[in-house]
């Protein structure tokens, strides 16, 4: 009997001691199994957080790099927009220069066609004082008399000297009344539009176009200024003499305001000889 109770003491002792046993075994994986599980976690949000942060990164990086390719790109923009500007100003200054050369040659033309309607005018004069001289001799040749032939011969002198009196008096008078008129016409320009240079050599067969092309240059080369279309007319006075003279050159510009710009500049001209001065009246200009 007691053999019985103590193996029944046992066995309980044995199943007891395999459920602590079962229990305590469940408890020590679970709690490895959450820490295996928590230490992954970890891991894992630690690894998003480089993966996010590489992302910035990188897209940081894209924008900053567009960023200064957009910069480069309007730096060239602004580049060329100044060049386009520069060749606007450059063509707007060859258009101003053409204008002017179209200006002058139109004041030559003009000329010519007045210089042709007076040698047509002269050469129809010459052809009709011929004739008439012809005429007056065929007569006379065929009228007989010591009478017709004084008479004929005075009246041919007196018609003949009374139409070269009266052309001679009206190329007389129109050259005159030119003269006077252009004369006047320079002296109702005002004075204070005017410039008058001196110390430049002249050319014996100078022409207008050529004096005008020189001082165009010279303005530019020695003071940088530029006086296409800004001139009115260019000249020189007083008396034309030997070659490499140097009369002065009047200068007649549009405005005042645009004598008073050359005029502060006028001391660019100082080492090359030549100098700039305000117009004066002809009678006080000196001539070379």
């Amino acid at each position: 009997m007691k053999d019985l109770v103590r193996s029944e003491i046992k066995e309980s002792i044995r199943s007891e001691n395999k459920e602590l046993i079962r229990s305590e075994i469940k408890e020590l994986v679970r709690s490895e199994v959450q820490e295996v599980i928590r230490s992954q976690v970890k891991e894992l949000s630690g690894e998003g957080k480089q993966m996010i942060e590489s992302k910035i990164a990188s897209a940081t990086n894209e924008i900053k790099n567009e960023v200064t390719q957009n910069s480069k790109k309007l730096k060239k923009l602004s580049l060329e927009q100044d060049k386009t500007d520069i060749e606007i100003e450059n063509l707007k200054k060859n258009i101003a220069s053409i204008e002017s050369e179209c200006v002058i040659l139109k004041e030559e033309i003009q000329e010519l066609r007045v210089l042709e309607q007076t040698s047509n005018t002269n050469a129809n004069n010459t052809k009709s004082s011929e004739n008439s001289n012809t005429e007056s001799d065929e007569k006379n040749s065929t009228n007989s008399g010591e009478n017709n032939n004084t008479k004929s011969g005075e009246n041919n002198n007196t018609k003949g000297g009374e139409k070269n009196k009266t052309k001679s008096g009206e190329n007389n008078k129109m050259k005159s009344g030119e003269n006077h008129t252009k004369s006047g016409e320079n002296n109702t320009k005002s004075s204070d539009t005017k410039i008058v240079l001196y110390g430049l050599n002249e050319n014996f067969y100078e022409t207008g176009v050529e004096l005008h092309s020189r001082i165009i240059n010279i303005f530019q080369n020695y003071a940088g200024i530029n006086l296409n279309g800004y001139v009115d007319e260019i000249y020189r006075i007083g008396k034309q003499g030997k070659q490499g003279q140097r009369r002065p050159v009047v200068i007649e510009l549009l405005t005042k305001r645009t004598q008073q710009y050359v005029m502060q500049h006028c001391k660019l001209f100082k080492n090359t000889g030549m100098c700039i001065t305000k117009f004066q009246d002809k009678e006080t200009v000196p001539e070379n």
